[in-house]
């Protein structure tokens, strides 16, 4: 009466897919770094992937990431941002440099990966919400518009912050005034968000 279902790896290879179990992920956060530069574009390849795909609870030695924020190599540092950032609290040594990123790199992209890593390593450190403030009113829309997601990520928000996001209801970049939009709604839905102190 009931017809066995192929296994999900063979009902993949039935629509023209092959399956693989997950990569073990190979060598070090030094390693990963290294072949970012390095001349195999597969290493290169893999390496955005194991960075990309880091999580809290993987067992990655810091340091390697600490200096990657200070490399001159600009995929170096893009990657170490998106790594430390993904390790979350446990990467909070980078705070320092990464509050420095935000603020004042001279590229726009990478204050913005920045100002994600900041919220999804300390959310809650009162350093942290200034420079997210601060990055709202940056030059680059695109670290606005990073900055306004990162305020979705804080515990508290003040009367006063709630005001300065709304301010950016008037911006003359759309998606800027879209994600003010989002972020306030996001906000006031958690109700309890409010910092009554500030």
């Amino acid at each position: 009466m009931f017809q066995q279902l192929p296994s999900s790896s063979s009902a993949l290879s039935l629509v023209g897919l092959d399956w693989k179990p997950a990569m073990a992920r190979t060598g070090s956060s030094k390693d990963w770094l290294e072949w970012l530069t390095g001349p195999d574009e597969g290493r290169q390849k893999e390496a955005t992937l194991i960075l990309g795909g880091l999580t809290p609870d993987d067992p990655v030695d810091l340091g390697p990431l600490l200096f990657g924020l200070l490399s001159s190599d600009r995929q170096v540092r893009f990657w170490s941002i998106v790594a430390v950032g993904r390790l979350g609290p446990g990467a909070a040594g980078a705070l320092p440099e990464l509050k420095r990123i935000a603020l004042c790199d001279p590229e726009f992209g990478l204050r913005e990966g920045a100002v994600s890593a900041l919220t999804r390593i300390a959310p809650a450190d009162s350093a942290v919400k200034a420079t997210v403030f601060a990055a709202l009113g940056d030059t680059h829309p695109a670290v606005r518009r990073e900055a306004l997601r990162a305020t979705m990520r804080l515990p508290a928000i003040s009367p006063a912050e709630l005001t300065a996001i709304k301010g950016l209801e008037r911006d003359p970049d759309a998606g800027v005034v879209r994600w003010s939009e989002i972020a306030l709604r996001n906000i006031r839905l958690r109700g309890a968000s409010l910092d009554p102190d500030r």
